[in-house]
């Protein structure tokens, strides 16, 4: 029974913030590890990456968005600049920002996971209006 109720919380968490149900079957393994607390997860992620999300939380989140744009088009700037109303050349700017500001290359696919672990982990959202990934 606690595993159970500790899996409904887990489900629940995934709605974030909105009203409804969420079977966690619907949640991505992802999502699923994202929504469970781990201070060692926390401890390890990298001071700069830390820092770079602290700042652009406080200055509204603009990097922080263009980040999860990035990954949920695939690792399209032009889909990012569609999406975000953007011209294309501001997001790849806002990209480039991010790379300089983390330290990661945005090409290299084991950089984009680690940042955004560490996104979802410190920021704990996913792009306005979009399915949990994966779904």
């Amino acid at each position: 029974m606690p595993e159970a109720y500790a899996e409904a919380c887990v489900a629940r968490d995934g709605l974030r913030g909105q009203p409804g149900v969420l079977a966690l079957p619907q949640l991505s393994t992802f999502d699923y590890l994202m929504l469970r607390e781990d201070p060692t997860a926390l401890r390890l992620i990298r001071p700069a990456l830390r820092r770079f999300i602290e700042e652009d939380q406080a200055r509204g989140g603009a990097l922080i968005s263009t980040l999860l744009e990035y990954v949920a088009t695939d690792l399209s700037a032009k889909a990012v600049a569609e999406r975000l109303h953007l011209h294309v050349n501001t997001a790849c700017y806002r990209l480039e920002r991010i790379a300089e500001r983390t330290g990661c290359d945005l090409r290299r696919l084991a950089d984009v996971h680690e940042l955004l672990i560490a996104v979802r982990l410190l920021a704990g959202r996913a792009p306005a209006g979009s399915p949990p990934e994966g779904r």
